[in-house]
């Protein structure tokens, strides 16, 4: 009598040891391809069903990185029903290839499953693609300015403007001095002609 009941606590054992939920993901990877860069958060469901025969419950869903927001049903899934793993990628700033993963955790038989999303972020026009290491991108270089050739009126100095004038008006000035000595020497030529006179004169 013994042996029968400890058989059958193991056998109920047992089978509530298996009386677990299933996740059964529709997909497991997403692939995005070309996004634009400055076009938007973009985000996929991962839709899964409940194919054991309990409920599940999702605990966490960890994202890979902070580009990634997840989210996920919040509820009880039971046997049958449906429920989903939302991933949102941001790729403003992060031109190129992308790979990034969510680990979902739960009461499901699998304990833990992993769900991909990829795809390329064709980047903005001011800037260039970066490096797929995680690299800022590069700013794309301005337009040389134009060279000026400046006017040779205007790079003149003031001085070298003022000293081109003075020139005829020293010419003017140096005139009058040649006149003033002529007429200095015909003074003295009169003075000693009426020297000379009053010496006749007085003899």
């Amino acid at each position: 009598m013994k042996k029968l009941i400890l058989t059958s606590i193991l056998s109920l054992g047992f089978a509530f040891s298996y009386a677990q939920g299933v996740l059964t993901f529709e997909k497991t990877t997403h692939e995005f391809g070309d996004v634009k860069e400055t076009g938007g958060p973009i985000s996929v469901d991962f839709k899964f069903k409940n194919s054991g025969d309990q409920p599940i419950i999702i605990s966490n869903v960890q994202a890979s990185c902070g580009c990634t927001t997840p989210d996920w049903t919040k509820t009880p899934v039971g046997p049958g029903q449906t429920g989903y793993i939302k991933a949102q990628y941001n790729p403003l700033g992060r031109p190129g290839q992308f790979n990034k993963s969510m680990t979902v955790t739960s009461n499901a038989t699998e304990g833990t499953t992993v769900v991909f999303i990829k795809g390329n972020v064709v980047p903005d026009a001011a800037t260039v693609a970066a490096p797929t290491d995680g690299s800022a991108p590069a700013v794309a270089p301005s337009m040389p300015m134009p060279k000026v050739t400046p006017d040779p009126d205007s790079t003149a100095s003031p001085r070298s403007k003022i000293s081109a004038k003075p020139n005829n008006s020293i010419k003017k000035d140096v005139a009058p001095k040649s006149k003033s000595s002529n007429s200095n020497s015909s003074v003295k030529k009169t003075t000693t002609s009426k020297k000379t006179t009053s010496k006749t004169t007085t003899k």
